[in-house]
């Protein structure tokens, strides 16, 4: 799966392939899908293989029975760098299951116009440290 990011100028802000594979108990790194087969989590705990542009999870749900293949992604990281200027908001988020390149057609994409208390948007937390959108 592929995850890319840009800002309000298009400029990439993460570009990361997340590999394919089961979770490994042992190096505990990988894909579990629940027993419905509509939540699908990646997880790297960092401790055995790195973290991809630091990556540690990537939750995709499916959301809806009626519209098969609209799903809900989320992606979460730590000690990574992902520099947003609050100049540079809102930013877009661009998932591809099928990557690199969605041939098949696998991708989707979130955008948060806000500006907040409007949803979706893109928030700093006070020591401007953490964008959060949602």
């Amino acid at each position: 799966m592929r995850v890319v990011t840009t800002d309000s100028m298009n400029g990439t802000v993460l570009d990361a392939t997340i590999p394919g594979g089961a979770y490994n108990s042992v190096t505990k790194v990988g894909w579990k899908v629940n027993s419905s087969h509509t939540t699908w989590n990646y997880r790297n705990a960092g401790t055995s293989t790195p973290l991809i542009s630091g990556i540690n999870k990537v939750v995709i749900k499916d959301r809806s029975t009626k519209s098969p293949g609209l799903v809900q992604f989320s992606v979460g990281g730590k000690n990574g760098s992902y520099p947003v200027p609050p100049s540079k908001i809102p930013v877009k988020g661009t998932i591809v299951i099928d990557s690199p390149k969605a041939m098949t057609g696998q991708c989707g994409e979130a955008t948060f116009p806000g500006p907040p208390p409007a949803i979706p948007a893109c928030i700093f937390y006070s020591s401007g440290a953490t964008l959060k959108c949602k």
